[in-house]
């Protein structure tokens, strides 16, 4: 992901994003152009290989031209840009060079042109961000490269406008009861929920024999397990924008795969009836043949998510929520509604909640003594004997 047009305003440096900012000013000569300083790493995980073809066939590899052609692999090249932001037209364009390393653990060097268009439209359907960096060296050139096709979310939380969730008409929102309210949550929304990637477990409460229950809409061919949260940016500690993907593993956890195919935009804002936090999710449009064409379009999957008060030895999760289409039965697109519960999440974060003994009357029947035994000796095994071992977390 990389940062929007009004963030980059400022010298803003957060470490771990891809694009990141060393030094930003505004030109002499026109004071609506910047000069801007800036490292672009590509970042390339090792669960890549696990995502499938979806991945393989999205994500060009960068290979060198001419005699033994090599790819750089996993070595993660990085580049020290230097250019121009154009606040009128919101294009950015940048020069620069970097190391990238082969699978022989040779390093070459780089020239390279970054070219990013920033959309002026400040609302959801303005989140995508699109470029392509190309090799400066000529098609033939030992450390020539074909151009890599670059997609991310504006990064900002300035001039934003939600204009998906509007105050007031939000009744088809969560509301089942016993739910947290936001002040017996530390840190509030924002704190909770933008602190990692959050993963959750996803449960199909149709057949889906009889229902459509993929809510990717048929664009990838296996019918998803887990469901990962990326918050974007947050406001008044209440409303947010965040990245929903969907997957069929769990595995990667650290890393949230930004995939066109498998991710949707959404937006949402908390509210105090029904202490949830209700969100409207778009799909990602038009970016099989070409990145730079990718929409933000097709409004119509809802996401309620909540805190419960209570848990029980059969609800241990301190996030659930569902996800639904606001599509009739017979239209297309539609898929029944999921719902989900949270992974790996601490409790520590929800100094109100509370746990409920519900099977307090089974263990009382399961553990009571027997006044009419007739065994001789010890009733039960000895303490510190290996057959009362066992492990809890």
């Amino acid at each position: 992901m990389v940062y929007s047009a009004n963030e980059i305003r400022k010298p803003i440096c957060r470490n771990r994003r891809p694009f990141f900012l060393y030094y930003v000013h505004k030109a002499l000569t026109d004071k609506t152009v910047y000069k801007v300083e800036a490292r672009l790493t590509l970042q390339i995980p090792r669960s890549f290989s696990s995502a499938g073809d979806i991945v393989r066939r999205r994500l060009r590899n960068i290979r060198f031209r001419g005699p033994g052609v090599q790819s750089i692999g996993l070595g993660s090249p990085g580049f020290r840009l230097t250019g121009f932001w154009s606040e009128s037209t919101g294009k950015l364009c940048m020069v620069g060079s970097g190391l990238a390393y082969a699978h022989t653990g040779n390093s070459r060097s780089l020239n390279v042109i970054l070219k990013v268009n920033y959309s002026k439209n400040s609302s959801i359907y303005g989140s995508l961000v699109s470029g392509v960096l190309e090799s400066l060296d000529d098609n033939g050139h030992l450390d020539h490269f074909e151009p890599v096709s670059i997609l991310g979310i504006a990064h900002s939380n300035e001039n934003y406008e939600y204009k998906l969730i509007e105050k007031g008409n939000r009744d088809w929102c969560m509301n089942e009861g016993g739910s947290l309210p936001m002040n017996e949550v530390d840190g509030g929304l924002c704190s909770v929920l933008t602190e990692r990637n959050h993963i959750f477990k996803l449960y199909y409460e149709n057949n889906c024999d009889n229902v459509n229950c993929n809510p990717l809409n048929g664009s990838v061919e296996y019918v998803p397990s887990f469901m990962s949260l990326l918050p974007i940016r947050c406001a008044e500690q209440r409303k947010m924008q965040m990245l929903m993907s969907f997957r069929n593993s769990s595995n990667q956890v650290s890393t949230f795969l930004f995939i066109p195919s498998t991710t949707l935009v959404a937006e949402g804002a908390w509210d105090e009836k029904t202490n949830s936090f209700c969100a409207v999710a778009c799909r990602i449009l038009n970016f099989k043949d070409s990145l730079s064409d990718a929409v933000v379009g097709d409004c119509n999957t809802k996401l309620s998510l909540r805190f419960p008060a209570f848990l029980s030895i059969t609800r241990m999760s301190a996030i659930v929520g569902q996800v639904w289409s606001d599509r009739t039965q017979n239209d297309q697109g539609y898929f029944g509604r999921i719902g989900f519960w949270s992974l790996r999440e601490s409790l520590m974060r929800f100094p109100g909640l509370r746990y409920e003994y519900t099977q307090n009357d089974r263990v009382r029947k399961a553990c009571a003594n027997k006044s009419n035994t007739k065994r001789k000796g010890k009733a039960y095994a000895d303490g510190h004997s290996p057959d009362m071992r066992f492990r809890m977390s």
